[in-house]
């Protein structure tokens, strides 16, 4: 990535294959890091969501405060 950032070492990209292999590269390369930046951001969502669920209360409880004894 560093080299692709000096065209001045490679010359034109046109008469230079390397040289523009190694842009096609970097695009692959930031494609990929967002895909699994979304990909770790679902995982996360997806395991928050279950640890909310896993915190209700069972199903055949009522919603709301318990009824209190002391009134």
């Amino acid at each position: 990535m560093v080299l692709s950032l000096r065209p001045d070492l490679f010359g034109d990209p046109q008469t230079q294959p390397l040289h523009a292999l190694l842009h096609v590269w970097r695009i692959v390369l930031g494609l990929l890091l967002g895909v699994a930046a979304l990909g770790v951001q679902v995982i996360v969502g997806v395991q928050w969501r279950q640890g909310l669920r896993r915190q209700l209360p069972p199903p055949d409880e009522s919603p709301g405060n318990p009824a209190s004894s002391d009134r």
